[in-house]
Parts: C-alpha cells; structure tokens; sequence
C-alpha cells in the first residue's frame, strides 16, 4: 500500500471541522510546527502567529488555560486529555469551545510531537456552566502565571496612553526586564521552581512600578514590560536600577549563572515625548535595543536610549 506523503497529510488535516496545532517536543522550547487554516480562522490569529510566538499564542487567547502544563502532562504520562476553554479573540469577541490534547509516537514508541485539537462549541446546554464562571475582560488581562497583564492587553493601554500623551505633551517611558539567563536556570532547577521564580520578580515588577499611572505587564516568557507616564530622563534611570537592584535583593540562587550567584535582570530604558506620526510599538522597538545593549554589555543592569522618532 502506498504511503501518504506529508504534503497530502497537511491537506487532510487543513480540510478538517477542527482547528489543529502541531507542536515538536524534541526541541526545548517546543516549537509550534504546524497550525491548519481551520485554528487560524476560528481564533483569529494568522498560521505565521503562533508558527512564530508557539503556544504563547494560543495562551494569550485562552488565558484561563494552562495548556504549557496540559501538554506537558499529556507528554509525561502518554495520555490525552479533554477540557473546555472559553478566551477572547484578538478582535475582541469572546470564544468557547472544546480543546483535546494527544501524542505522536515514532515507530520506536518515542513520543515525537503534542496535537492540540480545537473544536468551536455554541450549545449553551453544553458550555452554560462553564462559560458562566468566565469573566472575559479578566481573560483578556491578566497573565496567569504572573498576574501581570498580558502582552495584548498591555499594548492594547499603551496604544491610548500614547494618543493621550500626544495631546497633552507628556511623556511615555517604558522598561523591557528580562531574567538573566532564565533558560539556565529553568534547566538547573526545573520547570515549577523557574515558574515560582518568574512570579516573584513579577511580583517585585509591580510593587516598585507602583505609582496609579505605572501598568506592568508580562511582554514574552521571560521578559516583563513596564510603562510609566511624565517622568523625565533621571527618574527614569533611577527606576530602571530600582528594578534590577530590588530583584537581585530577593537572593535567588542562580548557580550557574555567569552574570551573577543570585537571579538577576537587565533592563532596557526609552522615554518617549509622543509627536504625531510616532507609533508605541516603534518605543518598544528602541527599549528592546536598549535591552539587547545592557545584556551584551554583561547584564545585571539597565541602560536607557533616547526615542529617536
């Protein structure tokens, strides 16, 4: 019998009623390795989102859905599990449906891939009880790990912040904080110990950005986001290495680290005066030069560039 090539798989599996996610459990960050049209249609987001930011993706939809943990038990213990999840789309609208999650064996019996199958429910008698429980807005928020906003909402704030500024002629700073060598530390250490350690420093985050205009978010794995408003050029500075001081006074053992024996963070640094014409995400791009900057120059410390726009 001839064998069907991968090609005419990927037909099928795009042809199917359900919305279908592929993702490679040999490589360490489990990269998403396929999504069929029927996922990207029924959660809004195109196939080259979540080939590119993996399951983040589909977690910043679903935020009530620890689907990093459900795959990794479905990996450890070979098995499948089945729940309901209710999220919002990208577009606002809220979603609910079904999500079942199941391995790929090779024929030596090793577990080569994660299928995360996704199928839109509308029966009310169906989801009523779960989706009753559901607050949206929270959903759309809040990151559950963390408890920092997500990366969408918190671009979602800035984008009015921004328009804001430009009228009032104040002033955006923003602060990017990524973990020193978290990756060496979650290997070290294990995957729940850098999850504890991830809620600490967001915790440490948001208590020293603590001023009623100051929004903290969770911007990618490890890195955090902070925005505050009308700050001038010192005051920025001076928060940037209140977080990287704070965060090293919380003494987290990082033995392998080469930067420091103690988790540590770099911060990138941008104050912004808003002008027509400049856009928030291009400020992001400058803070995350800012950021890549203070990492090749050792970490363990903030730098701050001017906005260019």
């Amino acid at each position: 019998m001839k064998q069907l090539t991968v090609t005419a798989l990927e037909a099928i599996i795009d042809a199917s009623g359900q919305g279908v996610m592929v993702i490679d459990v040999s490589e360490e960050d489990r990269p998403v390795v396929f999504v069929n049209d029927e996922l990207a249609r029924l959660t809004g987001v195109p196939k080259s989102g979540f080939l590119s930011n993996g399951v983040d993706e589909f977690a910043g939809i679903f935020a009530d859905t620890d689907i990093v943990a459900d795959c990794e038990r479905c990996l450890g213990s070979n098995s499948t599990t089945d729940t309901l999840i209710s999220g919002v789309r990208p577009d606002g609208r809220a979603i609910h449906g079904a999500m079942h999650i199941g391995c790929i064996e090779t024929r030596s019996r090793k577990i080569s891939h994660v299928v995360v199958y996704f199928r839109e429910l509308h029966d009310p008698e169906i989801t009523g009880k779960h989706l009753a429980s559901v607050d949206f807005e929270s959903a759309i928020r809040s990151d559950r790990l963390t408890g920092l906003c997500q990366r969408r909402y918190f671009e979602r704030i800035l984008t009015r912040e921004w328009g804001g500024a430009i009228r009032d002629k104040g002033t955006i700073a923003l602060f990017l904080i990524q973990i020193d060598e978290f990756g060496e530390y979650s290997k070290t250490f294990g995957r729940q110990a850098a999850d504890a350690c991830l809620r600490r420093i967001g915790s440490t985050v948001k208590a020293v950005a603590r001023r009623s205009s100051d929004l903290a978010g969770r911007f990618e794995n490890e890195i955090l986001i902070t925005m505050a408003r009308n700050m001038d050029e010192s005051q920025c500075e001076q928060l940037g290495q209140r977080f990287v001081d704070q965060i090293s006074r919380l003494c987290i053992h990082h033995p392998h680290s080469s930067v420091h024996h103690y988790v540590s963070v770099s911060v990138g640094v941008v104050n912004a005066a808003p002008v027509p014409g400049s856009f928030p995400l291009q400020a992001i791009e400058e803070t995350r030069d800012a950021l890549d900057e203070a990492i090749a120059r050792g970490g363990r410390r903030a730098l701050s560039r001017q906005f260019k726009k």
